[in-house]
């Protein structure tokens, strides 16, 4: 695409560039779309490669009592334990926990939580041994030369293949920006692992983007195709020079650009609230009542230890190296897990304001000294957002350009406004931004959370909401806290009182999601899911009656929160359904195709 993607550089002008390259500026083009749902906020990504494209790459399999009452562990067909090594090598995983791709010391961060995870043990750690994350990010480490033969122990380019389980040569530098786009493009995003492996058998593939789908409409038995694809394809108006990406589209120019695909198969893939809000405006399908329900947030829960005992390097990547699962209090089951998260260089100087704004605030609650008075998305607001005017639509215009190939030298007419921001960011002290955060761990919390009660619906301007607002008092939360202050008290300078709770303040709490799941669940009927155990969309309110060639295959038909990462698992289900599709045909799959 003729325009920037990622952005840069890593410092204030590169957070303001990132801003400029949401949906909430940058209404076509934006990459980082985030949703507010009453209290949850949920960020997505947009665009080819969907999620893949901002996610931090780890790809866990979550532990067996996540999944073992999903219909596909009682559906007579294969378990998903089958798919989950096929989605590892397609996806092509690393651990890497070194500050360079050939050995040396741990990178500081991964060293300070995983020494703080040996101590905290295996009576509350499921495993202390393996704390390695595995990453979507190729690597190398000093294990491929161990194994390398003359001339100079070099590998070779099938020695790399063998080794990294990934069509890429690309390797991780350890920029820490894994989310804000990976300069090297050492990570696996989707649209790069999809089309390398269809480029193997040569086989076509139309991709449009900068498209929404409006509708999915069945046709009348007799035509020649069974749907109708109704969407707005935005690409017609990319050159029109009336055209503005900042603002709302006009009737007449929704007229210009729809159109309409005729199909016999429609796979719908549009991540959990793009699939389960299209199925929403679908209203000429008859579905179950299920549609929206069992959404959950994962659990996703943030943590901060502020200040460190030593030096953490938090700007130092990849963002997310570790991950370690806990067990419930009360069963002794898995429970959650909590990982280590990274801070951008270009993020580190508002983050440290604001993180070190937050120590100062909290304590106000005795029974609940970690909650600060006010949140990390109130100061946001208050320090970033409200000195930037975003309700300026000439700001907004000069955001949006950024996206249109006019580059970052455009940011130069914001001159005044970066005066402003740096003098809130500045520090007496003098420290550079990677300074300023080198004593601040992130610590980023996934629960086994309760999600019978939380529906997505359709709001203002017809697009996905919560019903209500989300249940933020359920016990694992308070699980995850005391998980979080168990490593405090090993890493944090002043123990337990170096954790702060970021998205809780004193009246609220809110919740920010990376893995938002449901609302296409699973279930064994139209009365219990909305899908099948392979994504086949049922038809009618009860029964098993299904839509012949109607799936979904993403986040959004998964049942229950998984306590870990969803990618691994929204991969693993994709074969499984694709196999469906293939009438068990297995000559698509990632082992077929290197055969072949």
């Amino acid at each position: 695409m003729p325009f920037n993607t990622w952005a840069y550089p890593n410092d204030i002008k590169g957070l303001i560039a990132a801003l400029g390259n949401s949906k909430a500026i940058n209404k076509v083009q934006g990459l980082f779309d985030l949703r507010r749902l009453k209290n949850v906020n949920v960020i997505v990504g947009s665009g080819v490669g969907g999620g893949s494209l901002v996610y931090f790459n780890i790809t866990e399999q979550p532990e067996k009592i996540v999944y073992e009452n999903w219909p596909t562990e009682h559906d007579g067909g294969p378990s998903l334990d089958e798919f989950y090594p096929l989605a590892e090598k397609f996806i092509g995983v690393n651990p890497i926990t070194t500050t360079t791709g050939f050995g040396g010391p741990q990178l500081p961060k991964v060293k300070a939580f995983q020494d703080a995870a040996k101590q905290i043990g295996n009576s509350k750690i499921i495993n202390t041994n393996n704390l390695n994350a595995n990453l979507s990010i190729t690597d190398m480490s000093t294990d491929i030369f161990n194994t390398m033969g003359p001339p100079n122990n070099r590998p070779n380019d099938e020695d790399v293949h063998k080794y990294t389980r990934a069509m890429e040569t690309n390797f991780c530098e350890r920029q820490g920006r894994c989310g804000l786009g990976c300069i090297p493009g050492a990570r696996h995003t989707l649209n790069k692992q999809i089309f390398s492996h269809i480029n193997i058998l040569g086989l076509p593939i139309d991709v449009r983007p900068l498209c929404e789908v409006l509708e999915i409409e069945e046709l009348p038995p007799g035509q020649d195709f069974k749907y109708a694809v109704r969407y707005l394809d935005f690409n017609e108006l990319l050159d029109d020079e009336d055209f503005s990406p900042i603002k709302e589209l006009s009737e007449q120019d929704r007229i210009k650009i729809t159109k309409v695909i005729k199909t016999n198969r429609v796979v719908l893939s549009a991540g959990t609230l793009g699939s389960t809000e299209l199925l929403l405006k679908s209203k000429k399908l008859d579905l179950s009542n299920k549609v929206g329900s069992k959404f959950s947030t994962n659990g996703d829960f943030f943590g901060i230890i502020n200040p460190t005992k030593y030096n953490v390097d938090a700007s130092r990547g990849p963002t997310q190296t570790s991950i370690a699962l806990f067990k419930d209090v009360n069963t002794g089951q898995f429970a959650y897990s909590i990982e280590d998260v990274g801070i951008p260089k270009m993020f580190a100087e508002l983050f440290a304001t604001i993180f070190d704004i937050l120590r100062q605030q909290r304590g106000s609650i005795p029974s609940a000294p970690y909650i600060p008075k006010k949140s990390f998305i109130t100061l946001f607001n208050e320090l970033l957002l409200n000195n930037l005017n975003l309700d300026n639509p000439q700001i907004r215009t000069i955001l949006a350009k950024l996206m249109d190939g006019s580059g970052i030298s455009i940011l130069s007419s914001l001159g005044n406004i970066f005066s402003t921001l740096l003098n809130i960011f500045s520090n007496k002290a003098n420290l550079t931004p990677e300074e300023r955060v080198s004593n601040m761990l992130v610590l980023f919390g996934i629960g086994r959370d309760n999600n019978t009660s939380a529906k997505l619906v359709l709001g203002n301007g017809n697009k996905i909401e919560l019903d209500n607002d989300y249940d933020l008092h359920q016990p694992i939360f308070d699980q995850i806290i005391s998980g979080m202050k168990l490593f405090a008290q090993k890493i944090g300078k002043e123990g337990e009182n170096s954790l702060v709770i970021p998205l809780w303040d004193t009246q609220f709490r809110n919740a920010i999601s990376a893995h938002p799941l449901g609302g296409c669940p699973m279930g064994d009927d139209a009365s219990t899911g909305v899908v099948d155990s392979v994504g086949r969309v049922y038809r009618g309110k009860t029964g098993t009656t299904k839509y012949a060639q109607l799936y979904v295959a993403d986040g959004s038909i998964i049942p229950t929160s998984l306590g870990v990462n969803p990618s691994l698992t929204i991969t693993a289900l994709a074969f499984r359904i694709a196999l469906d599709i293939a009438e068990g045909n297995r000559d698509f799959l990632p082992d077929a195709l290197e055969r072949h």
